[in-house]
């Protein structure tokens, strides 16, 4: 897989205490207007960094400055324009732009040449993220064009890690918010670093962030990363491209490690894909390991190394429900130089050393994979029901082993997939399988067997062969 890579420093926001000038009566209308959040209105073009930016016309230049004299729950409008500062926020609040500038010819970009600091415990790497979030609830980022083209000649190692939006112990929500240019300058690209939106928790703490709408393009190492025990992801409709095949670095459009959840839906993730020929790197489309409980629903996921690789080494929060069920998954890559069918590059689907027993695999679509459709590598107890699996270079259906963390597949249900046209078999047994369940399966024209049992005490009936008979050892169709 591609490398997994992803920190407390605490910021503390200075309080400026005002002076009450002439009488009480006076000074306690803007005091109660504070206390309720209220509007701040920012406007690159007119506006001046004085005063409390609360007219819409008298509006501020920069968001940093409104931000410095905004009260919890404010609502920050900014206009068109250019924003060429970072942001560190520590209080709820919502900034909401003029759109996310992918059709609108007016957006609000924030595109500094400088950055905000932060720090990951992870792995003890620097964060210089555009906007920092950090230790609080509730921040709300909506119609934003978030670029990093303009600080990437600050990097010059691989010891600071780049980041668009880091929710660092925090929570709240990004809508129509396009993130791009999260790039080390060329010299560095192999660097593991380069995360569009990163969303973490240290020990003791929580991070929750809900994304809808969101564009992310031009990274480095992940589009989207979700980390540690405390954090809970939830991305809808939004798309995830990477910058296509690649020798320097292993991209993922979106990553969730050792999370307590992730749920992504009517989303799309492509063009990840590594080309360095190193063993065991690959790029990933979502790169799921450790979780607590997935959902992958109706997703486009293609062109990537592997599609989707969700698993487990049983050292994550406790396993609930996995849920795949739905999407579109096409085109699976092999670009490793040298690569060959069961080397683990270029599967649609892959669920890996998991004996979760609530996993189900249902009603996708998966075609055109440079390997196997979908492929269970040393997984116990998953459901995989109601798959179209079409015109995968290897087998349809795999099931055996071994794979990172458990050596054989056992006490699976196949069961009512339709598995065509593939190079190799339709559904796979292979040898490290045992005590698996296929029942009402259909196959068709696949280029070896269409059912082929290379393992031990599986279960086979209902099956449907065509031609009649095709499968190894005989008797597996009925």
């Amino acid at each position: 897989m591609g490398k997994i890579t992803s920190v407390t420093r605490p910021l503390c926001r200075a309080v400026v205490v005002c002076g009450l000038v002439g009488g009480a009566m006076t000074a306690l209308a803007p005091l109660a207007e504070a206390s309720g959040g209220g509007t701040l209105y920012v406007n690159a073009s007119t506006g001046h960094d004085t005063g409390t930016c609360r007219l819409s016309s008298q509006p501020c230049a920069t968001i940093s400055y409104a931000l410095s004299v905004a009260t919890p729950n404010a609502t920050i409008r900014v206009a068109a324009g250019d924003y060429p500062q970072p942001l560190t926020i520590t209080q709820p609040v919502m900034i909401s732009g003029n759109g996310d500038g992918a059709t609108g010819s007016s957006p609000t970009v924030i595109d500094p040449s400088t950055l905000a600091s932060d720090t990951d415990s992870d792995n003890g790497l620097a964060q210089a993220p555009i906007i920092d979030i950090l230790n609080t609830t509730g921040v709300a980022l909506k119609g934003l064009d978030i670029k990093g083209d303009n600080a990437q000649g600050q990097f010059n190692s691989c010891a600071v890690d780049f980041v668009g939006v880091y929710y660092h112990n925090s929570s709240g929500s990004m809508d129509n918010v396009q993130v791009t240019g999260i790039e080390l300058p060329s010299m560095l690209f192999g660097c593991q670093a380069g995360n569009a939106v990163f969303v973490r928790s240290d020990s003791g703490y929580t991070a929750s962030v809900s994304m809808t709408g969101l564009r992310i393009s031009s990274f480095q190492k992940n589009g989207i990363i979700c980390r540690d025990e405390g954090t809970s992801c939830t991305v809808s409709h939004s798309d995830v491209t990477g910058i296509g095949p690649n020798a320097q670095i292993a991209p993922n459009g979106i990553e969730a490690y050792n999370v307590s959840s992730i749920t992504i839906s009517h989303s799309s993730v492509s063009d990840n894909s590594y080309t360095g020929g190193e063993a065991d790197y690959q790029a990933a489309g979502l790169l799921i390991l450790d979780v607590g409980t997935v959902s992958v629903t109706h997703c486009t996921l293609s062109d990537n190394d592997v599609n989707a690789y969700v698993g487990s080494d049983e050292t994550g929060p406790s396993e609930g429900t996995w849920t795949i069920s739905g999407n579109t998954v096409t085109g699976a890559t092999d670009n490793v130089p040298g690569g060959s069918p069961g080397n683990g590059y270029g599967d649609g689907i892959d669920l890996d050393s998991t004996i979760n027993g609530s996993v189900s695999i249902s009603d996708n679509s998966v075609s055109g994979s440079a390997e196997y459709g979908i492929a269970l590598t040393g997984a116990s107890y998953a459901t995989v029901s109601g798959n179209k699996v079409t015109g995968n270079a290897s087998d349809g259906i795999y099931i055996g082993g071994p794979g990172g963390a458990a050596t054989s597949s056992s006490s699976n249900a196949i069961t009512s997939n339709r598995s065509t046209s593939n190079g190799g078999d339709g559904i796979h047994a292979d040898t490290d399988s045992n005590n698996n369940t296929f029942s009402d399966n259909y196959t068709h024209q696949n280029g070896l067997y269409d059912l082929q049992d290379a393992g031990s005490s599986n279960s086979w009936s209902g099956n449907t062969c065509s031609p009649a008979n095709d499968s190894r050892p005989a008797g597996l169709c009925s």
